[in-house]
């Protein structure tokens, strides 16, 4: 927060990754741009951060809103998509949880730049043109998946008949494309790591992702803040996909231009996610913000809801305030998880009680609380369920030194260099462990070898050892 608040760490973000310490950097200067205006309009008041992820939301429901008329959706059609929209339990993550600010941010800038190319086609005025252009820039700088928007605008070019300098508006986009790329390349000099050890079980986990994303959008049960294929039943996602399938075929479809848009939406949206969510092993809900205009659109044009905004608007009036009503409540209740790191840890864990990575977040949790014990026993639960799991074997060993069961310590931090032999801050662990043991030799081979290999020992540390021994580094 400390740096944040400083603008002049500005430039900073649009030169560096989110985090260079990952296998696959983040670029993401348009997110950490909008955290560096709040902490400074707010001087570091959480509450501003949460005003503008809500405020993001209500402006993203609206756009929604105006989308949907603009594909000739009546008043009250498009009022109960863009409050289905607003009140959705799966937006939860998005809304509630401070980084998911970066998927709602995603399709802000999307439905504006969609928006302005569709009044762009019907009013031909260069101010929409140029809303148009900067909007997908900004959707591109605040996340990679922003270039997809790219066949989105096509299908609009197609849907619409637009005939309006498509030359010049395919200039447009491409010269706005390599405005991202260039930089991007430049800037960021890691890649992302593919390790994929079995494609049928990759592309298997994939096709559960989807039938679980469906699930979630059509019947917003079983949700969690670390969501995984193992413990997440496919059933709704089934059911879901079901209906669909009986609405197309006993019902039919309304508008099959608008069905297929809505469906080329989600497919392209939810296709990065899906891919990257399969080599995480996690399926994060805030990715399904911008694939569920698309899958609103879609299921819109199904005609069990023809008529029903002239014959039954009553009715469809009284069904909208009773729905939005029940989501509303989920919401409110979904939102209780995130109020705190306690609660959205534990959360984790009841939610995902087969994934290793929830009790090693619970862990961390009450490790930083000085929970001693009850961190030991949530990184137990991780290891157990992956034994090579060496951040949380780290920790752990941290934690005993923190209890000074140094033995115990000892042991955790020789498992993690057998797992990563070279982890120079593992090894600095063990020497403090040396230390504490006595082992003073020991430990001033460790310190010697982090030294030799460019890294860095407390001086203090240093000074301690050096009084023991009478040795200098």
């Amino acid at each position: 927060m400390d740096w944040l608040e400083h603008i002049s760490n500005l430039p900073a973000l649009f030169t560096g990754s989110l985090d260079s310490t990952v296998n696959a950097p983040y670029y993401r200067p348009i997110l950490m741009s909008s955290f560096m205006a709040d902490a400074i309009i707010g001087q570091g008041n959480l509450l501003m951060f949460h005003l503008t992820n809500l405020m993001i939301h209500i402006s993203v429901s609206i756009l929604v809103f105006i989308f949907f008329q603009q594909l000739n959706f009546s008043r009250t059609l498009s009022l109960f998509w863009s409050l289905l929209f607003l009140a959705h339990p799966i937006h939860v993550t998005a809304v509630a949880w401070l980084p998911g600010r970066n998927d709602s941010l995603l399709t802000l800038f999307s439905l504006t730049a969609v928006v302005s190319l569709i009044q762009y086609y019907r009013s031909p005025r260069i101010r929409w043109l140029i809303i148009h252009v900067i909007s997908f820039i900004l959707a591109t700088y605040t996340k990679e998946q922003g270039i997809l928007l790219l066949f989105i605008f096509g299908l609009i070019a197609y849907h619409f008949r637009l005939n309006l300098s498509v030359k010049q508006l395919l200039v447009l986009w491409f010269i706005s494309c390599f405005l991202f790329l260039i930089p991007h390349k430049l800037i960021m000099t890691g890649g992302f790591i593919l390790n994929i050890d079995s494609y049928n079980s990759y592309f298997s986990d994939c096709a559960a992702g989807f039938v679980i994303s469906i699930g979630k959008l059509g019947l917003p049960i079983y949700q969690s803040v670390l969501p995984t294929i193992l413990d997440t039943p496919l059933w709704p996602g089934l059911i879901v996909s079901l209906f669909m399938a009986m609405g197309v075929i006993f019902s039919g479809i309304r508008n099959k231009g608008i069905f297929i848009f809505g469906l080329a939406w989600y497919m392209l949206t939810i296709s990065l996610p899906l891919l990257w969510g399969a080599l995480q092993g996690e399926y994060f809900e805030h990715r399904l913000y911008l694939p569920s205009v698309g899958f609103f659109l879609m299921i819109s044009q199904l005609k069990i809801f023809e008529g029903s905004d002239k014959k039954y608007q009553p009715l469809l009036i009284l069904g909208m305030i009773i729905l939005m009503m029940s989501l509303g409540t989920k919401t409110w209740r979904r939102s209780q998880i995130y109020r705190d790191e306690l609660s959205f840890a534990t959360a984790a864990v009841q939610e995902s009680p087969s994934h290793d990575n929830a009790y090693y977040l619970l862990g961390n949790v009450h490790r930083s609380h000085r929970n001693w014990e009850k961190s030991i026993v949530a990184y137990d639960m991780a290891i157990a369920l992956n034994p090579r799991f060496a951040d949380a074997i780290n920790n752990r060993g941290d934690t005993f030194l923190k209890l000074k069961s140094f033995a115990l310590a000892l042991k955790d931090f020789n498992l993690v260099l057998a797992i990563k032999p070279n982890d120079l801050s593992v090894i600095n662990n063990r020497a403090v462990t040396y230390y504490f043991l006595k082992e003073y030799n020991l430990a001033w081979k460790d310190v010697r070898y982090i030294l030799d290999h460019g890294g860095k020992v407390h001086p203090d540390f240093l000074v301690a050892l050096s009084d023991q021994t009478g040795e200098f580094p």
